[in-house]
C-alpha cells in the first residue's frame, strides 16, 4: 500500500502541474501559499482516493487545535482514518513526520498512513511516505512510475463502497456497545480493512503505465 501511495501522491502532483504550469507562480495580485496548493495538490488526490472524504487544514478542537495540511478520512469514525499528508514548498523538515506520528498516528485518531511532500518547482518535487508502527518512511520522485486515476465501473465503485460503509456501521455498533474508541485493527473492523485493502490494490493493479 505505501508503493501505491507514494505513486499516487507523484502522479496527483505532475497532474496538477499538467493543468497549472504555473501554480506556484507569485504574482503582485495573487501571493502563493502553501494552504492554495495544498488545496489544488488535494483535489488530484482525490480522483485516486475518491471512497473517502477529504479536508484542508482542518482545526481539531480536541488535538489543541492541531492542523494537519491534507487528511483522507471518513468523517464521525476512525476505522478509516486513512492518511496525513504535510506538504512543503522548501526542504523537507524532519518535524513534518515527528508531527504526524505524534498527533495523528497515536492510540487516539490511529491514522494508518503519513506523508511528507516537497515541491519545489515543476521538476523538482519528492514524497516520504510511511506506515504507523514504522521507523523508517519510503521515499519517492522523479523514478517512480505514474498511475492515471482508476477506471472503475459501477461493479467495483458499488463494491468498494459497501465496504466503506460496513466498516462505518461496524465501528457505530461497536462504540454503542462497548462505550469505548475503536480502530481499523479491532477484531469486528480488521476483515473489512483487508477486505478493502484488497479491492484497492485490485483497482490499481493495471492503471500502471
Amino acid at each position: 500500500m505505501i508503493d501505491l501511495i507514494g505513486s499516487i501522491l507523484i502522479s496527483s502532483i505532475r497532474n496538477l502541474f499538467n493543468k497549472q504550469q504555473d501554480v506556484l507562480t507569485h504574482t503582485s495580485a495573487t501571493g502563493m501559499t502553501e494552504w492554495n496548493l495544498g488545496h489544488h495538490l488535494a483535489n488530484e488526490i482525490n480522483r485516486y482516493i475518491f471512497w473517502l472524504n477529504h479536508d484542508l487544514d482542518v482545526m481539531k478542537r480536541n488535538h489543541e487545535n492541531r492542523r494537519p495540511d491534507i487528511i483522507y478520512h471518513r468523517r464521525g469514525i476512525n476505522s478509516l482514518n486513512f492518511l496525513v499528508v504535510e506538504l512543503k514548498c522548501t526542504n523537507y523538515i524532519d518535524s513534518d513526520i515527528r508531527k504526524i506520528k505524534e498527533d495523528w498516528m497515536g492510540a487516539d485518531l490511529c491514522y494508518r498512513y503519513g506523508a511528507s511532500v516537497v515541491i519545489r518547482s515543476q521538476r523538482e518535487f519528492s514524497v516520504r511516505v510511511f506506515e504507523s508502527g514504522l521507523d523508517r518512511p519510503q521515499c519517492f520522485g522523479q523514478q517512480t512510475p505514474n498511475i492515471v486515476p482508476p477506471d472503475v465501473n459501477v461493479e467495483q465503485e458499488a463494491r468498494l463502497r459497501q465496504i466503506v460503509s460496513q466498516i462505518t456501521e461496524a465501528e457505530r455498533e461497536l462504540r454503542l456497545a462497548v462505550n469505548t474508541r475503536i480502530f481499523f485493527n479491532n477484531h469486528a473492523v480488521s476483515p473489512l480493512m483487508q477486505n478493502l485493502d484488497t479491492v484497492i490494490a485490485e483497482m490499481y493493479a493495471r492503471e500502471a503505465i
